[in-house]
């Protein structure tokens, strides 16, 4: 029998801007046409990503946050998904945490946590053969011997058939259970614009599905798919936590008393529309679990707040 999330995959980068989001939305695009069912996870503070991911899956992206929960609620929270394919998209650069000094935060921790394999995907435009140097330090500070798989992004076929030779060489010199998957070429019309804040919202991106369906098809056809669902079958078997029994969430985060079984709950207005619409799933989850009835509106396009609300809350 399968377990949830036996088949996994974190998709990770040295910096931010890497195309780590276009990658993570494709491969999930091509393992839902082929029937797998996937679930999708986004590293750390984030409410953007998952957006996209949402785009492609239909459900909600979950987050992995170190920082907010322990390493046995992170374990749970892949064994506790609806499928034994997971795509986790990283955050940032691979080690980048909440300081420089470790990698508390980052996700290379939650692919430690995990037991995770990463697929690092590194923007290959306007370099030569330095990208080799980048991604042997990369491979330094990764004494699990995490990283399985390398993806270039933003490079022409015709230059990344002449690396390739060279990438093999020396890349599997250090490294043999190093696969190089393919790579991603440079195409402007697909890409999602940035801001202060981060990737625009899906809302704003013109035609995002189209761009995602483009995206995956150029992922299939520059890339050693069967290659990669490998290193996704590498991955370990997930860890048991330590407490063998589900516990309830509202005394893992201590934030609420449960309410009595004959006491009606609290009304909360939730806004949500484009503009209100940073929310983490697993706080919205854990007010209903607690016998809070949410009620969505609009501000943009609602007259008026719900008035049996007995609370509000703006996200």
């Amino acid at each position: 029998m399968n377990r949830a999330g036996s088949k996994r995959l974190l998709i990770a980068a040295p910096k931010s801007g890497s195309g780590k989001t276009t990658i993570t939305c494709a491969l999930l695009e091509h393992l839902q046409r082929k029937g797998l069912n996937p679930c999708s996870f986004k590293c750390g503070p984030d409410y953007i990503d998952p957006m996209f991911h949402n785009k492609v899956l239909g459900i909600d992206s979950r987050n992995l946050d170190s920082f907010f929960s322990s390493e046995d609620q992170i374990r749970e929270a892949i064994a506790n998904c609806s499928s034994e394919y997971v795509v986790i998209e990283g955050v940032m650069g691979l080690y980048d945490g909440l300081s420089p000094a470790g990698i508390h935060g980052s996700a290379y921790e939650i692919a430690s946590i995990t037991q995770t394999p990463i697929l690092l995907v590194v923007d290959a435009s306007g370099v030569g053969r330095s990208v080799l140097s980048l991604i042997k330090g990369m491979l330094l500070d990764d004494p699990n011997r995490l990283i399985r798989g390398v993806l270039l992004n933003n490079i022409t076929k015709g230059f990344y058939e002449k690396l390739k030779p060279v990438l093999l060489q020396e890349l599997y010199g250090i490294r043999e259970d190093l696969h190089l998957c393919g790579y991603f070429p440079k195409t402007e019309n697909i890409r999602v614009g940035s801001r202060h804040l981060g990737l625009m919202l899906p809302g704003e991106v013109t035609d995002v599905k189209e761009k995602i369906r483009e995206s995956r098809e150029l992922l299939e056809s520059s890339c050693d798919m069967t290659q990669i669902l490998s290193v996704m079958e590498s991955a370990a078997a997930p860890e048991e936590s330590a407490a063998k029994k589900k516990r309830n969430a509202a005394s893992d985060f201590a934030v609420v008393e449960t309410l009595s079984q004959t006491q009606k709950g609290p009304v909360l207005a939730v806004a949500r529309d484009d503009a209100f619409c940073f929310y983490y799933r697993e706080n919205l989850a854990l007010f209903e679990q607690n016998g809070i009835t949410i009620q969505y509106f609009s501000p943009i396009t609602d007259p008026c707040i719900p008035t049996q609300a007995d609370g509000l809350l703006l996200g």
